[in-house]
């Protein structure tokens, strides 16, 4: 039996050191992040979508996704410290699935925008086809 590794609620998953890993950023990594680089998430979020965030940013963001999904803080720091840098690609896109999921509600289902609608797919009631009439 095979057991796949799915992303934890709210969070993202990530190739690093070889292995599909969990990653999870809650308030407390969060806050421990701004308050050791002293930017705050949403300015981090513009920083790693424009890739102009540097890289030991990007490396403790995802570090702290690491431990926010359960890892030890030592062991988070030492996986991320032997990552060389040619892997700084695979950790700026870390990065941004795990800001992205973090301020993604896990209760709303992915929305239906091909009408231009804001709603989520799951509130839309289903839609019937009316009968035609049969006129002579």
């Amino acid at each position: 039996m095979s057991v796949s590794v799915a992303a934890p609620i709210g969070g993202a998953m990530a190739q690093l050191g070889g292995q599909s890993r969990p990653l999870l950023l809650g308030n407390g990594e969060i806050e421990r992040f701004e308050s050791h680089h002293d930017v705050g998430i949403f300015l981090m979020l513009d920083k790693v979508l424009d890739k102009s965030a540097p890289a030991h940013q990007c490396r403790d963001l995802v570090a702290l996704g690491l431990i926010g999904a359960g890892m030890a803080d030592v062991d988070a720091d030492a996986l991320i410290a032997d990552l060389p840098p040619h892997e700084n690609r695979a950790i700026l896109k870390a990065a941004q699935d795990v800001i992205f999921a973090a301020f993604i509600d896990p209760k709303v289902k992915k929305k239906d925008l091909s009408d231009g609608s804001q709603e989520p797919t799951s509130a839309r009631a289903p839609i019937t086809p009316k009968k035609r009439s049969k006129a002579p």
